[in-house]
């Protein structure tokens, strides 16, 4: 009953997963360095645009040590955008793969191996695709079972298509739910989900087509909406802390504001009052001023000031008398 219903999600996730990658086709075998590179270039399953972009690098470099060595960039550049942004890495690290094994750009010694051996040699290769090293089993050694490959299994443990156990327990029991009429189907679209999608680290459960059917995907993005929420919610309590402290800014500003407003009536009303008494003195000080200051000498020798205003009339009006007196004296001894 668990194997049926294993072999039923199983079908289900391959159907998705040939949607979203395309379905590997049946295409003639190239020789082993192409093999790799045009697997590596295969997209949504096609021949032709694998071809094309194959034949677009020959054209470009001289020889594939020349490519092997290019920056991943360019080679993405010269693929175009009909390719993601990494595929030029993937053509790089299937050159280096295998350069580093032969020191030359071939393959024979593995090629002239039985298949089960070749895959031996092949895993040990370590920058290269575990998809290329399970398309060469198919293509040029006719593997007749479904290849181990790291991506395959990974997606198959994260989506629970097989039990916790050793690689080689799992791909039997992988193997057990998959028809051989359709290993190259099934490896293609597993290891292209596991290369484009569910990665070894940071894989993007969001952006998986299979999410609802994998136990890891659906786990991981409950955790994720519970960081989710968190960070929601520490966001809205930031914002409430920041509405808080504007709205007591805004009354300690509104207290000052009335207490300011306060303070200027109160000076208003003493400045009222001071004002009055102040235009006295200065209206005292603006008589004073066009009368003139009046001096008396004093019997001894001081100088005093008038300040009250009737003793400056009288003070004036005596300096008027003594001026009129004075010509009259002047007449009379004359």
């Amino acid at each position: 009953m668990a194997r049926t219903s294993a072999t039923e999600r199983f079908k289900t996730i391959l159907g998705i997963l040939e949607q979203e990658f395309g379905q590997r086709q049946p295409y003639r075998p190239h020789p082993p360095v192409e093999q790799a590179l045009f697997t590596v270039l295969l997209k949504d399953g096609q021949e032709a645009p694998a071809e094309r972009a194959l034949r677009r690098l020959q054209r470009e470099f001289v020889d594939w040590n020349e490519t092997r060595v290019s920056e991943a960039e360019y080679l993405d550049r010269i693929l175009g955008k009909g390719f993601p942004q990494g595929v030029g890495e993937l053509v790089r690290s299937t050159l280096t793969a295998i350069f580093n094994h032969s020191q030359a750009m071939n393959l024979d010694d593995i090629m002239g191996l039985d298949p089960q051996a070749a895959g031996t040699r092949l895993k040990k290769l370590d920058v290269m695709p575990s998809r290329v090293s399970g398309e060469l089993l198919l293509a040029n050694l006719n593997y007749g079972k479904l290849p181990e490959g790291a991506g395959l299994l990974r997606v198959a443990r994260r989506t629970k298509l097989v039990r916790p156990g050793p690689p080689h327990s799992q791909m039997r029991g992988l193997r057990r739910i998959s028809p051989n009429t359709r290993v190259p189907r099934v490896f293609h679209a597993f290891e292209m989900l596991a290369e484009r999608i569910c990665t070894a680290e940071d894989f993007d459960c969001a952006g998986c087509p299979i999410k609802s059917l994998c136990p890891t995907g659906v786990e991981k993005l409950k955790q994720l909406e519970i960081q989710k929420e968190k960070e929601r919610q520490a966001q809205e309590a930031e914002k409430e802390r920041s509405r808080k402290k504007r709205r007591q800014g805004r009354k300690a500003r509104a207290r000052k504001k009335a207490a300011t407003k306060e303070l200027k009536k109160a000076i208003q009303l003493r400045s009222k009052k001071l004002n009055i008494s102040t235009s006295k003195q200065r209206e005292r000080h603006r008589n004073t001023d066009a009368a003139g200051a009046v001096m008396m000498q004093t019997p001894s020798g001081k100088v005093k000031r008038v300040r009250n205003t009737k003793e400056k009339k009288k003070m004036t009006r005596k300096t008027s008398r003594s001026g009129q007196r004075k010509p009259a004296t002047n007449s009379k001894n004359a």
